[in-house]
């Protein structure tokens, strides 16, 4: 019994050692991984992450900014953890840059990167990327989430300055403490009304986010109550209805980000986008995401409309050579079964030609051997060449084709810059193409003669 009592007691010995004032026989040297930011002027807030920093109490630490063997010290530090010190920067020379570098009695660290001591705000600007809740009122705890947002207040390092609009009053930080370089927690001042957050950390200076606060004491929960129509193919608008829009950032058809309107807090009109499917919609705002209980359904029913249809034509070598003469490539077979709009897309990698030429592309719409509708040569993305290679997408829609099966194709030549820029063999390969055809029902008379 007694020896086990002895044990014990060394064990409690060694683990308060510290927090006595003395370092234990394991403390270590410390090391620096890295730090962020990794330029600013004075008095901005770098954080250093690293090991062994508590190992010794805080009196014992020195954190210097190193140019060569002249070390300047940080004008304030705090050691948050034993990972984690932050460390304020001391009045340095634009343009120069500094190794960090720690001490304690059982060593020293300097880092391998170098911090940029610059006149303006450098890497040390705050960001503000959302804030939780984003709709409350006044009293209430709101969470802002961005980077660099601490600042030296004179005597130590704090959390950045929050102001809720019209920005007259500073927001109360809460108590205990919880701000860090990421996150801030402060209190809605009674001031407060609808609009963007202010944060400033005057070394790195001032930020307001993006999206507005909105003040209210009845705030309504993000929520999808309805959606109109349930169905439709790409393209068809789709007005939902819910609660907490107000804030939204994002509004997806199962996953397939949409473009949307706000049109009010209650009110959304997306356009069902390229590539959606059957499945929910969903609306994003800073404070989260609420998902549909029903499916829209993309391309039905709709009486008399086909679903949408995509025909597509891959060639992962070489799908074309053409000179002045022009050719023609990736004929793909395509069937209309009720009067649409063809959307055409065409990608290519372009390489092997010797001079300064632009390639010139069309499409074509075949009935058997027949071309019933055509465009003219345009440059698209795949026009002007000045180097030996070059990619882009071309597009063209094609409106009001009448059923029937069709053969879809693409057209190119390419021809030489006028001037000086001219000149040589003007010829192009065409490689890694795709030609994709989005068939969209629902087009009006009369069809294409």
């Amino acid at each position: 019994m007694r020896r086990i009592h002895r044990v014990i007691l060394i064990m409690v010995s060694a683990a308060a050692l510290v927090s006595l004032g003395v370092p234990s026989a394991f403390a270590a040297a410390p090391t620096i991984t890295s730090f962020t930011p990794t330029s600013g002027p004075t008095n901005c807030v770098v954080v250093v992450t690293g090991t062994a920093f508590t190992d010794f109490p805080g009196a014992q630490t020195v954190v210097d900014f190193m140019l060569g063997a002249i070390a300047t010290p940080a004008t304030h530090f705090v050691v948050i953890s034993a990972t984690e010190i932050w460390a304020t920067v001391p009045a340095l020379t634009p343009g120069n840059s500094y190794n960090i570098r720690v001490t304690n009695p059982a060593g020293t660290t300097t880092s391998t990167g170098t911090f940029l001591s610059t006149s303006g705000a450098g890497a040390c600007a705050p960001t503000v990327d959302s804030f939780v809740p984003d709709c409350a009122a006044a009293g209430t705890v709101v969470v802002i989430a961005g980077t660099n947002l601490l600042r030296d207040d004179g005597t130590t390092i704090v959390g950045g300055r929050v102001r809720f609009n019209p920005y007259a009053t500073d927001a109360t930080h809460t108590i205990p403490d919880v701000d860090t370089a990421t996150s801030l927690s402060v209190i809605v001042t009674s001031d407060a009304t609808d609009g963007p957050v202010q944060v400033t950390t005057f070394a790195g200076g001032t930020v307001l986010s993006d999206t507005d606060f909105i003040v209210s004491s009845s705030c309504a929960a993000l929520s999808i109550a309805s959606f109109t129509p349930t169905s439709g193919p790409v393209g068809t608008s789709v007005v939902i209805t819910g609660t907490g829009f107000t804030n939204v950032t994002s509004v997806s058809f199962n996953n397939v980000n949409a473009t949307f309107t706000v049109d009010s807090d209650t009110q959304i009109t997306a356009t069902v986008p390229v590539g959606a499917t059957s499945g929910p919609i969903a609306v994003t705002t800073p404070s989260g995401m609420a998902t549909s209980v029903t499916n829209f359904t993309v391309g039905g029913p709709s009486p008399g409309v086909s679903p949408i249809e995509v025909f597509t034509n891959t060639e992962p070598e070489i799908c074309a050579v053409v000179g002045p003469e022009g050719g023609t490539a990736m004929p793909t077979a395509v069937t209309v079964d009720a009067r649409s709009r063809l959307l055409v897309y065409f990608t290519s990698e372009r390489s092997g030609f010797d001079t300064h030429t632009e390639l010139l592309v069309t499409f074509e719409v075949l009935a058997g051997d027949n071309v019933v509708a055509s465009t003219p040569f345009e440059w698209g993305n795949l026009g002007v060449a000045l180097r030996g290679h070059t990619s882009g997408t071309v597009m063209w829609s094609f409106e009001d084709v009448s059923p029937g099966d069709y053969t879809v194709r693409v057209g190119a030549r390419v021809d030489p810059l006028p001037g000086p820029l001219g000149g040589g063999s003007p010829t192009a390969v065409l490689e890694n193409c795709a030609l994709t055809v989005f068939v969209i029902p629902g087009a009006p008379p009369p069809p294409i003669p």
